[in-house]
């Protein structure tokens, strides 16, 4: 039987401290046929050193194995896409250059996708801190799942942890985030991939570790991050209006919009605070009787302009969270 080619397409940019990790996690796989796309956006530190050095110590797979220079930085998601674009691989999986792999991650997958004739496969993963560490089973998939709706309840919103059918990128911009949309780039994505895919199925095991940094772009919520919120539901309304399946989605889509906001709401300024207080008003309206006690306490602080009470559940929230992740 002749095995798939499966592409890992890795984005790379200034991650000295992790790549080795994550490029020899992906060197070892109990999977045979792959090739690897690594992508890199410009790094200014060691990093394309780095990930030289350690193909050295494995001649089988350095020969399927293509650097690929940006001419210069221009962000996740334009370097995610030129990776994709890149890979001849029936099927793909994407990994961030600060993470890694279990060593049968695409053995896993593969195995799955043949096995279900699946164009995406997603599994579970670790979430990991300093000194913590914690597991995300994915959620339950079978035929009768509705993938746009996971997207849009946020259970299914990465790249990462994902086998792809390569066939599903074939209509080009309508799979990718804009360049330089680096926060919620991987959802877009995910969220076009979901309208077109015929099938998805999870494996229930964590096969993916990501590494939370607390200088992620994930966060810390600035003003940029708030443009590609809103840019994200500008996108999915387009393309379920493409579908004519806006009014299927409407109230779903609406109580995301809202969560999505309350969420940014505790962890920006409050001077964003104020600029965003009145976004999505009409949502807000409509479905906010859905919202979590926390996140409708956000909001009634927000809507009545109290900075000083909201910035005092703000250390509270982070004063919990710290403590719930030692």
């Amino acid at each position: 039987m002749n095995l798939p080619l499966v592409s890992i397409c890795v984005p790379v940019y200034n991650v000295v401290p992790y790549i080795e990790r994550c490029v020899r996690s992906l060197m070892e796989q109990t999977y045979q046929n792959l090739e690897y796309i690594f992508v890199n956006d410009c790094s200014t530190d060691d990093s394309l050193s780095v990930l030289r050095k350690v193909l050295q110590d494995y001649p089988d797979r350095k020969q399927n194995t293509i650097i690929v220079n940006n001419d210069c930085n221009h962000g996740l998601a334009y370097t995610r896409r030129i990776s994709i674009e890149h890979a001849t691989g029936e099927y793909i999986t994407c990994v961030d250059s600060d993470d890694y792999i279990d060593k049968e991650m695409v053995q896993c997958m593969i195995d799955k996708a043949i096995q279900t004739q699946a164009d995406i496969v997603t599994a579970g993963y670790y979430n990991e801190w300093d000194a913590t560490t914690e597991i995300i089973e994915p959620y339950p998939i079978d035929q009768e799942t509705d993938y746009i709706r996971l997207v849009l309840s946020d259970l299914l919103n990465s790249m990462c942890s994902r086998l792809f059918l390569r066939s599903l990128f074939s209509e080009g911009n309508n799979c990718y985030a804009p360049e330089r949309m680096d926060y919620m780039e991987d959802k877009m994505a995910i969220f076009f991939l979901s309208t077109k895919a015929r099938r998805i199925v999870s494996i229930n095991k964590p096969l993916y570790h990501y590494a939370i940094r607390h200088n992620s772009i994930s966060q810390n919520i600035s003003e940029r991050h708030w443009k590609c919120l809103i840019r994200f539901f500008e996108e999915a309304e387009r393309r379920l209006e493409e579908l004519k399946l806006i009014d299927k989605y409407k109230d779903i889509l609406g109580t995301h919009k809202i969560q999505m906001k309350a969420h940014h709401l505790m962890l920006c300024d409050n001077r964003s605070r104020k600029q965003y207080a009145d976004l999505y008003a009409e949502e807000e309206r409509l479905y906010k009787p859905k919202l979590t006690r926390g996140v409708a306490l956000m909001y009634w602080l927000t809507k009545h302009h109290l900075w000083g009470l909201t910035y005092c559940y703000q250390c509270y929230i982070n004063w919990l969270e710290h403590k719930t992740k030692r």
